[in-house]
């Protein structure tokens, strides 16, 4: 008696079906009901609910004030979402955090496709499905911020670059790399691209030799990625007279490298290590842990 061979299309549809199904149902608890619990969240609801109500979707207003810390991207994406919704300016708390959501599942699925170029997929969908199940994840998932939609962009440029080192490149692998890093940029400026710069100069010093990257030098896919993203940074110097520029790189990135900016650094697993006693204290002294946060 032979047995029934599945094919492989129906196979990965199935474990594709999977893992976003997981992401939803791991995402839900909370996401509808849960009140802001990180101070940067407001700050970029507020940024965007702004930009929907203005149609002003070049400059960044946080109240009365410019807020040039990040490029537009996210704010783009998430007036998308209040958009589809049909909240309008109305929208409530987890309709900006659609992103972040789509952004997990995002990357679940590159996940799982990157390591299938490493290992046999049999052993590959356990290992992606740990990551919606991780604290971290669990926490930027019910954020409306840019970390998970920054996650998916910057895998979205490691899945080409699996193939190209491997050599197993795809003909469109190119426009992948080169449309992930402008989406990278974007959503929170240099901060992907120089992930990517560190990785793939690691990997040339370490297989010495830079040819791997060659069948990603596709000069319409780079010129694509440019014409992608400069129109806004053209756009937004000239709306904000060059002042998107100074406060975007010289206050917010730049004095980042030379100091804590926000004084909350602390040794490596300070963190991991405190954060179970952080939230009884709070819980023993009456406190939410929404404030204690």
């Amino acid at each position: 008696m032979t047995s029934m061979s599945v094919p492989a299309s129906y196979s990965s549809f199935k474990a594709a079906a999977a893992i976003v199904l997981l992401c939803v149902i791991v995402s839900l608890p909370g996401f509808f009901t849960l009140p802001p619990i990180d101070r940067d969240e407001p700050r970029f609801t507020q940024a965007t609910k702004q930009m929907v109500a203005s149609q002003n979707y070049v400059d960044i207003r946080f109240s009365d004030k410019p807020r040039y810390k990040k490029p537009a991207g996210i704010h783009w994406v998430q007036s998308v979402s209040v958009w589809i919704s049909g909240y309008n300016t109305e929208a409530p708390i987890w309709v900006y955090r659609i992103p972040s959501l789509m952004g997990l599942i995002i990357c679940c699925l590159l996940l799982w496709r990157i390591a299938s170029v490493f290992f046999e997929r049999r052993f590959v969908f356990a290992s992606v499905a740990l990551f919606p199940l991780l604290l971290l994840s669990n926490v930027e998932v019910r954020l409306a911020k840019t970390d998970m939609v920054l996650l998916a962009c910057i895998l979205l440029t490691i899945l080409p670059l699996a193939r190209s080192w491997f050599t197993k490149n795809k003909p469109w692998d190119a426009f992948l790399f080169w449309s992930g890093l402008g989406a990278c940029i974007l959503i929170k400026g240099p901060i992907g691209p120089l992930l990517i710069l560190l990785m793939t100069s690691s990997l040339s010093l370490w297989g010495r030799q830079v040819s791997w990257l060659k069948p990603l030098m596709n000069p319409i896919a780079i010129l694509l990625a440019i014409l992608f993203t400069m129109p806004w940074f053209v756009a937004i110097g000239f709306e904000s007279n060059g002042e998107f520029y100074r406060l975007a790189l010289g206050e917010d990135l730049f004095s980042k490298v030379k100091r804590a900016r926000e004084g909350h650094g602390a040794p490596p697993g300070f963190y991991t290590a405190f954060v179970n006693g952080g939230v009884k204290v709070c819980h023993w002294g009456g406190a939410k842990v929404g404030q204690f946060v």
